[in-house]
């Protein structure tokens, strides 16, 4: 009974520093983020007609800005960083949810109403998806 204890201890060792377990494991880490790297290309190379097309559609659909939203977001460690995806809402969807608060159909920070008029068409029929 004693020896499964002592067992169990030497397995459930607690890291008390991350950057002592990435530098024990930095081989791996090198390689995983290199098969990241190379596998994001890829899928860069085979996609980017299709991702050409849907920048093209949502610019059509409403030209007064990029296809393209950026927005800053926290990530580990509080620290920010840049995102960046399709744009599926008007340029002016922030000026518009004043407007529109009193037909939110969700509690809390979420906004949700049915016909969502800060989607634009192309952006609509995306974010029906999302959920």
């Amino acid at each position: 009974m004693l020896k499964n204890a002592e067992n169990a201890s030497q397995h459930d060792e607690v890291v008390l520093g991350r950057k002592a377990e990435l530098y024990r494991k930095r081989r791996y880490w090198v390689l995983r983020r290199g098969q990241d790297i190379l596998f994001s290309a890829i899928a860069l190379l085979i996609l980017w007609p299709f991702l050409l097309l849907v920048a093209l559609v949502i610019y059509i659909d409403d030209p007064h800005g990029s296809p393209i939203f950026k927005q800053t977001r926290c990530g580990r460690n509080g620290k920010p960083f840049q995102l960046y995806k399709f744009r599926s809402m008007y340029m002016d969807a922030e000026e518009r949810l004043e407007e529109l608060l009193d037909e939110n159909e969700k509690d809390g920070p979420a906004f949700k109403i049915k016909n969502d008029p800060p989607h634009h068409q192309s952006g609509a029929h995306s974010a029906a998806h999302q959920h």
